[in-house]
């Protein structure tokens, strides 16, 4: 039986997840909002106004929990309701892994118009045999993308994608991998060539110290978040400061 990643993402409900009300987004560097309004204003301005088509990769990584899957579903939602993006395909890389080194039943999307690799570095790509043929594959898939698709990427992980040459070669053993080392290089290559921004997502190291666990630690996030509109902190309101568009940020109207 053939399994879409289309059929998952309903069956998940992964964009109705938490969103960004569930966190405190002024913990965040602000170069984060800064770079998150560059991102969308380019698309806008190369979907509607016709413009140079911008590096077509973003990447957002960190520790797990600081967030990073909240901001990929707030601006996957951006794209679907305020960009006119046609299709959207979310594919768990490690379940992805995983499926294409055990039978392959999952076909992905991989010309959506939105793609999100989440959690990019979580299962490495290279059997045991060191074939590499799933890394070329995804290198492959990014440069078409990129190259003639034109069509926006969104990366999570928990490492800089820049820097996972060491992961994607060191194997479970902790041997390292020459025979794999061009097939790191030639997709860290492709990230580096088509990469719009990376940004790194951290926790409020202040607040968490005033914290007895993390679930209290968790529990004055939402609390702070109620107190604000994350989205605006976001900065996603820009068409209608910019462009005076009417705006939906999430799911639901705001």
């Amino acid at each position: 039986m053939i399994h879409n990643f289309s059929d998952r993402i309903t069956r998940y409900n992964w964009l109705d997840g938490p969103g960004l009300p569930e966190f405190y987004w002024a913990t965040q560097s602000v170069y984060i909002r800064s770079t998150i309004i560059q991102w969308l204003d380019a698309w806008y301005r190369r979907l509607f106004l016709k413009e140079e088509r911008p590096p077509t990769i973003l990447s957002l990584w960190g520790a797990n929990g600081s967030g990073k899957s909240s901001v990929a579903r707030g601006i996957a939602r951006f794209h679907l309701f305020n960009l006119s993006c046609a299709s959207f395909e979310l594919i768990p890389w490690a379940a992805f892994v995983d499926d294409q080194l055990n039978g392959q039943v999952m076909h992905p999307n991989w010309e959506a118009h939105l793609l999100l690799l989440d959690d990019l570095d979580s299962r490495r790509p290279v059997p045991e045999s060191k074939s590499t043929w799933l890394l070329d594959k995804l290198s492959g898939r990014l440069k078409y993308r990129a190259e003639i698709l034109h069509y926006p990427t969104i990366l999570t992980s928990n490492r800089n994608p820049i820097n996972m040459t060491e992961f994607l070669t060191t194997s479970a053993t902790g041997q390292t991998d020459a025979h794999v080392e061009q097939s790191a290089t030639t997709l860290i290559s492709a990230l580096e060539r088509h990469l719009f921004a990376t940004l790194e997502f951290k926790f409020s190291h202040e607040l968490r110290a005033k914290c007895n666990s993390d679930r209290e630690f968790y529990r004055r996030l939402r609390e702070s978040a109620e107190k604000h509109n994350n989205m605006r902190e976001l900065g996603f309101h820009f068409l209608e400061e910019k462009y005076d568009e009417e705006t939906w940020w999430t799911w639901r109207r705001e």
